[in-house]
């Protein structure tokens, strides 16, 4: 995408300018021995001078100042537009993974967004520019914690059925359940939650409209503070072992 040059604009115009001088210098130089002249044609003469040289370079400037401002207005556009496809990407992304909750998930469902997030990333990480790279390590995050998250589902639940994960949470912070699967299938949906928000935070980042941002919130506050808890149960328990 083209950049605006300040030092290359401030270059042409004093370039512009001392062309200006240097001619009127070289006239003055070479016509004006005899001081400043009382006669109509000497003035028109000169203005013909000046005329004939100033006009093939405030043309040149015209043209130059035409082009940048066009440049100007292409960039807005540019990034008008960019910022259409980040927002219906962002639509896009959120809708599918709504389909994804923790009250109720299933494996084909972590399977489905998986599929998903591999194609979303290739489709859309050129909208990225320079960021493309860390868009795509996002993506290629979370589409590992949804595998993880689905390994760990299968390996807790031998069939495949819906999974409220928030009620399986609860139980295990009460200690109804005691189960090392249990505790890392707790473990991935919390990384689920965390890398899928700094997923759309990355996206939200590159979007200018405020009424766009506030579309999604996730309170990762609330998830790292439940992984934490997880994570201090699952020592206790090893240490106890």
């Amino acid at each position: 995408m083209w950049k605006f040059d300040k030092k290359l604009y401030s270059i042409v115009f004093i370039i512009a300018f001392l062309l200006l001088f240097i001619s009127v210098s070289i006239y003055i130089f070479k016509f004006g021995n005899n001081g400043i002249s009382n006669k109509v044609s000497d003035w028109g003469t000169f203005g013909n001078y000046i005329g004939g040289v100033s006009i093939p370079i405030i043309s040149l400037l015209n043209l130059f100042v035409l082009v940048y401002i066009s440049l100007i207005v292409s960039k807005q556009e540019d990034k008008r537009w960019q910022n259409q496809l980040i927002h219906e990407a962002y639509i896009l992304l959120l809708n599918e993974t709504k389909k994804v909750t923790l009250k109720e998930i299933t494996q084909d469902n972590l399977i489905l967004l998986n599929r998903f997030i591999s194609s979303f990333s290739y489709q859309n990480s050129y909208l990225f520019d320079e960021k493309e790279n860390d868009f795509n390590l996002l993506c290629e995050d979370f589409g590992e914690k949804i595998i993880r998250l689905e390994t760990y589902l299968e390996k807790y639940f031998k069939i495949k059925e819906t999974v409220d994960i928030s009620q399986l949470r609860k139980a295990f912070v009460l200690n109804k359940e005691d189960n090392l699967d249990l505790e890392l299938l707790l473990l991935s949906s919390s990384e689920y939650e965390i890398s899928r928000h700094k997923l759309f935070s990355f996206i939200k980042s590159y979007i200018t409209n405020k009424s766009i941002q506030s579309i999604l919130k996730i309170d990762i506050k609330k998830e790292a503070v439940e992984t934490e808890r997880i994570l201090i149960k699952s020592v206790k328990r090893q240490l106890e072992i």
